[in-house]
């Protein structure tokens, strides 16, 4: 009897053992890199507020409501950064708050990533209307501009595959965007370039909220409507 069991607890031990080799063991999924100023990953802003910090720029992180900006921020002449896709949706109170504030003369600097699309966007969901899109939609609304894709571009032929092959082979080459016109933002820059693009992405557009607003796109590179880094004024602040 005590044979036996030991060939059972034997058999059951191995048995064990062979499961544990050969079904992995779950891991843990790494966290999403996020564009906030705690973050020090890939996508994080951490060196970017290091550097601001270090370079003698007084330095706040919201982590709250629009809503408390008068209090954490008040006055005029400081810079907020916003990236959309947002995590947290903003409530309509806020908006108008955020709005009010930029107004007074504060800058906001919105940064949307859904054309280059990191993994922290598909966790947000897109700026485009997935996800919360309608609330960074009513953000942007607040700050005087809307955004959407740019219309794809038409292939050379009528061949169908010819719009996905010109977009895969723009996909691979580096992206440049040279300054348009002169502006303070731009003193000293000539070129900016990227290798961060995204397959069979394209390009932002942005427009004036309000008819015949035109919000200026300082750089552009050679494709159509390939712009970036509007400016427009929100009241006495700028966007």
């Amino acid at each position: 009897m005590k044979d036996r069991l030991l060939s059972v607890l034997g058999a059951a031990a191995a048995l064990a053992i062979s499961v544990a080799l050969l079904v992995p063991t779950p891991s843990a999924e790494a966290p999403v890199s996020r564009p906030i100023s705690s973050d020090r990953g890939g996508h994080g802003l951490y060196a970017l507020w290091q550097w601001i910090t270090r370079s003698g720029v007084h330095a706040t992180a919201l982590h709250r409501r629009y809503s408390t900006l008068d209090e954490l921020a008040p006055g005029s002449g400081h810079l907020l950064v916003i990236t959309l896709p947002q995590r947290t949706p903003s409530r309509a109170d806020e908006l108008a708050r955020l709005g009010a504030w930029v107004a007074a003369g504060n800058t906001a600097l919105v940064m949307i990533g859904d054309v280059t699309a990191p993994a922290w966007v598909a966790a947000n969901g897109s700026a485009y209307g997935d996800g919360d899109g309608d609330g960074n939609e009513r953000l942007a609304a607040i700050l005087g501009f809307n955004f959407a894709q740019a219309p794809a571009p038409k292939p050379a032929d009528n061949h169908p595959l010819a719009g996905l092959n010109a977009a895969l082979q723009a996909a691979r080459t580096k992206s440049r965007l040279l300054a348009r016109g002169e502006h303070p933002l731009l003193a000293g820059v000539r070129e900016v370039s990227s290798d961060a693009a995204a397959p069979l992405s394209r390009p932002l557009q942005i427009k004036g909220q309000q008819k015949m607003r035109v919000l200026p796109a300082l750089l552009a590179g050679k494709a159509a409507r390939a712009e970036d880094l509007w400016i427009g004024r929100v009241g006495a602040g700028r966007v």
